[in-house]
């Protein structure tokens, strides 16, 4: 009798010893994430190897997702888009940062097998030495507004876990219309963090309140595979809030504090293209490093052909 998984749930699928990946079930689709290869394979001939591992790993996975119904199958994602997922479309010379998505599934591979790319994003390096007038100005321009209507302040460490809390109810309402959301636990939450506590500096990440209530923050770390630049990696504002500057304003607060600590570049990591996020850089120097592509694949053309 075939066993139907409730959303929520995965199966561990592999291609004998040369392949695994988790198969993750949710209400509206399956997807296909942390996907690992062999070792095993010399340099000769590993790329061939890794493409026909990497076919028969996504046969399996659409077989499956067909038999336990789902109509839509998403790679690479890592269950949910708090982890990672996405993988590399467009590349640079630019060396990797610090937690940028590196799936070995990769494009080619996935058009190949039928999958077509469903949504796009990119990292740009900017360059703070050079757009450090247009920070100032940035600055300068939003100051006396948001410091009238807000409580704006860093990051307090040593208030780990509530400052956390305060990010975590202020990320669910930010992005509950972000494409493939889907709400996770605090502690969930909290274990993505915990990684990081060390590597957090309160320079680099500013939060604005009304009335004690967190409506904005800009989230950044250091960038500990490259020492002079920082990681853009969060900014969310409560939509009840937007179109205040208050993002603009954190970004440049964020920016400057990174000048004062010695760093001359930022990452703005992994924006999609249409989101408020990929304007915040206007007036600065920033060029594209990275692209970087989610596939899908409608399993519905193949459900049907199975019932004929």
């Amino acid at each position: 009798m075939k066993v139907l998984l409730k959303p929520g749930q995965d199966l561990t699928l592999s291609i004998g010893s040369d392949a695994t990946a988790q198969l993750y079930f949710r209400e509206k689709f399956a997807c296909l994430g942390k996907v690992e290869f062999a070792s095993k394979y010399s340099e000769n001939n590993r790329s061939e190897n890794i493409r026909e591992a990497s076919l028969e790993l996504l046969e399996v996975a659409i077989q499956m997702a067909i038999e336990q119904g789902q109509q839509t199958l998403i790679a690479p994602l890592d269950g949910d888009t708090w982890h990672s997922y996405r993988t590399i479309i467009e590349n640079s010379s630019a060396p990797k940062y610090f937690l940028e998505p590196a799936s070995p599934l990769s494009a080619e591979v996935l058009k190949e097998a039928g999958f077509a790319l469903t949504a796009q994003y990119s990292s740009s390096l900017i360059d703070l030495t050079y757009s450090k007038a247009a920070i100032e100005a940035t600055i300068a321009k939003h100051a006396a507004k948001i410091e009238k209507l807000f409580l704006v302040r860093q990051f307090n460490k040593a208030n780990f876990e509530g400052e956390l809390r305060e990010i975590y109810e202020l990320s669910l309402k930010s992005f509950k219309n972000n494409f493939l959301y889907q709400a996770i636990s605090f502690e969930d939450f909290v274990e993505l963090y915990r990684p990081l506590v060390n590597l957090i500096k309160s320079e680099l990440v500013w939060l604005a309140f009304n009335q004690g209530k967190l409506v904005g923050m800009l989230f950044a770390l250091p960038d500990i595979l490259n020492r002079e630049q920082i990681i853009l990696k969060t900014v969310a504002v409560d939509p009840d809030y937007t179109g205040l500057g208050i993002a603009s304003y954190l970004l440049a607060r964020v920016q400057k504090e990174a000048l004062n600590l010695g760093y001359t570049c930022a990452v703005q990591a992994l924006y999609k293209a249409e989101n408020k996020s990929a304007l915040l850089t206007a007036g600065l120097r920033t060029k594209v490093i990275r692209r970087y592509g989610l596939f899908a694949l409608d399993l519905r053309p193949r459900i049907k052909a199975g019932q004929k």
